[in-house]
């Protein structure tokens, strides 16, 4: 059970109040929360407004609220709003009623420079209810709103158009739910998109949940057991942005208590609910909406204090992983280095782009210290691309096991250590997340060979009191077994050679040819911040900063592919490829400043290509 923060007004020393839940969501780094505006003086009017704060890191503190206009002075806004980033951009769905019969959702869309929001698009009265918004790992939205015992779904047809209109958006769909309360909410678990709600049926309140399955279309029947909960007024449910922390929070049923829930990712499942504290000011008269932002779990709801003021709390989350695990790589003399001098590459001197990279093999190593396993798994497809091979995708944990136990013997690994490994395949059980360097992945393919990812799957788990060891016996930590090995001889067949990364045109040379660069850098802070934006849409916003090294210490290292280069974007930049999935930067690749090579982010200057015939 974690500890919760004292509650607190949002507004210390103003009854900010609603008769509505208030939306929540994560803005940049930042905790944006919009509500109903209602008066204190007048709590059964509701103003032709509704209200937006946001936190302020550096006073501890929410930002005076703003007031945004719905319309003319007759719209309100009738239910729950939400809110939620997509394309890059924050949005306010707004449900309204206007004193006559007119009633909608009314898009708004925040406007960064004058720091308030304005009218992005008009919905029909079918969205004239409960809303939640989450966007899949697709970078795909999608809506939902209970009406009529039903809830109305709709997704937007783009990743990347930021077209709310209709034409931008699927038709809508209705799903029957034989009942459901007011206040649905949407997240993202396991890579799906997951739907919760309370079943009314019979006043049992039951908390339900229901998961996407995008290749269809179709929603998943509805789960009665999953769950063991009940609650009451409706649910709201987050998740973190690597994915492997979701909770729910509803009201307790037949009582004023905010209850949690978190999910259980070993074992697939939710744990028994706790409140999050035990003063009045913890009562509610709705369930909190609760997100991560910066290291915390917020939760914002109208509390039963004189006035029902807005109160929040909040308790903190260790910073979202994304795995990296590169350790650095020595110089070797048993590499090849790639030679200039056979290689034309006056060519590249006039190519001012090139990009060879192949969108679809963008992967994600998730939580994982396995980037080299990842950079070099991708690197041996574009080498069988190359050579005009049918495509063949290498198990990752067998390269990352594998290259994790070379780094254990004395000495150095020799391709005759892995060759024995055939015969007499290993037993030790590696637990540890230690990360590996790219030489010994690369080795694992050259001297024993690879073995499909559909053999041995990238399926792990974390122990749960330490999250860089795994659990005994999973495919991260347990050796790939003998058929393992020897299926593993039929997929050797390439060598490997050293770039030179202070050339630039030895580095473009060879991904002209054909051959992507695996190299390792140094993560620095603002390097690592910028990585882990999401669904950016333009090459400029894609390109990588260049750390000032004299002020920033770097935390760690990471492997990636360079797949191409642009002189003319900033001052020239490669274009590298990632595995953190394809939401991640630009769909999953980011531009890396030539600079980058100038002044010594690569490790010992130098980058490995699955490359035998310039090799020297």
């Amino acid at each position: 059970m974690r500890e919760w923060s004292d509650p607190q007004l949002v507004i210390p020393g103003s009854i900010v109040t609603s008769s509505r839940k208030p939306a929540i969501c994560d803005y940049n780094g930042t905790a944006f929360i919009a509500w109903a505006t209602q008066s204190i003086d007048s709590p059964n009017d509701p103003g032709p407004t509704f209200s937006f704060t946001y936190w302020i890191a550096d006073k501890d503190a929410w930002a005076q609220p703003t007031l945004v206009p719905i319309g003319d002075s007759g719209m309100y806004q009738s239910h729950t709003s939400a809110l939620v980033v997509y394309n890059n951009d924050l949005y306010a769905f707004v449900p309204y009623k206007s004193r006559g019969d007119d009633k909608g959702c009314r898009v708004f869309r925040y406007d960064d420079d004058k720091d308030t929001f304005f009218v992005a698009e008009d919905w029909s009265k079918e969205w004239n209810g409960d809303l939640a918004a989450a966007v899949d790992n697709d970078s795909l939205l999608h809506v939902i709103c209970n009406s009529n015992d039903s809830l109305v779904w709709t997704y937007s047809l783009s990743s990347s158009s930021g077209d709310l209109s209709w034409r931008g958006t699927s038709h809508n769909t209705r799903i029957p739910m034989a009942g459901t309360t007011s206040n649905p909410a949407l997240t993202v678990i396991g890579g799906k998109i997951v739907a919760f709600f309370l079943w009314s049926f019979f006043n049992c309140r039951s908390v339900m949940q229901m998961t996407l399955d995008m290749s269809t279309k179709q929603w998943s029947s509805i789960d009665k057991s999953n769950i063991k909960q009940s609650g009451n007024s409706g649910i709201s449910a987050m998740s973190t942005p690597d994915g492997q922390h979701s909770w729910i929070c509803f009201k307790k049923h037949d009582g004023s208590s905010n209850l949690l829930c978190e999910f259980e990712k070993g074992s697939n499942s939710w744990s028994d609910n706790y409140p999050m504290g035990s003063s009045d000011a913890y009562l509610c008269w709705n369930e909190a909406a609760i997100a991560w932002s910066d290291n915390y779990v917020y939760a914002v709801w109208n509390s039963h204090l004189s006035g029902s003021p807005l109160c929040y709390s909040r308790t903190f989350l260790k910073p979202t992983r994304f795995g990296t695990g590169y350790t650095q790589d020595k110089p070797s003399s048993k590499d090849a280095i790639v030679d200039m001098s056979a290689m034309n590459m006056e060519k590249v001197a006039n190519i001012k782009y090139r990009n060879i990279s192949k969108p679809e093999w963008v992967l994600n190593q998730e939580s994982v210290g396995s980037c080299t396993a990842n950079a070099v798994a991708t690197a041996y497809r574009y080498e069988l691309k190359r050579r005009n091979k049918a495509d063949f995708m290498t198990s990752r944990l067998y390269l990352y096991y594998l290259a994790r136990l070379g780094s254990l013997n004395i000495g150095e690994p020799s391709p005759e250590f892995y060759n024995g490994l055939a015969k007499q395949p290993p037993t030790t059980e590696m637990l540890q997340d230690t990360g590996s360097n790219i030489r010994e992945a690369i080795r694992v393919i050259t001297s024993l060979g690879a073995i499909a990812e559909a053999d041995w799957g990238y399926t792990y788990a974390f122990d749960p009191d330490n999250d860089k060891r795994f659990v005994k016996k999973c495919n991260a930590s347990y050796p790939p077994g003998n058929v393992s090995f020897a299926t593993a001889k039929q997929h050797f067949a390439v060598k490997y050679a050293v770039a030179d990364a202070k050339d630039r045109n030895c580095w473009k040379t060879c991904i002209d040819m054909g051959y992507p660069i695996i190299f390792g850098f140094r993560l620095y802070p603002s390097v690592h911040s910028f990585m882990q934006k999401k669904s950016l849409t333009t090459n400029d916003e894609a390109v990588a900063p260049v750390p000032d090294t004299s002020k920033e210490t770097a935390d760690g290292g990471h492997a990636v592919l360079a797949v191409g280069w642009d002189d003319n974007l900033k001052d020239g930049c490669f274009l590298i490829q990632n595995s953190w999935g394809k939401s991640m930067t630009k769909e999953g690749f980011f531009w890396m400043p030539y600079k980058w090579l100038d002044i010594g982010i690569i490790d010992n200057a130098m980058g490995f290509t699955l490359m035998d015939t310039y090799g020297s």
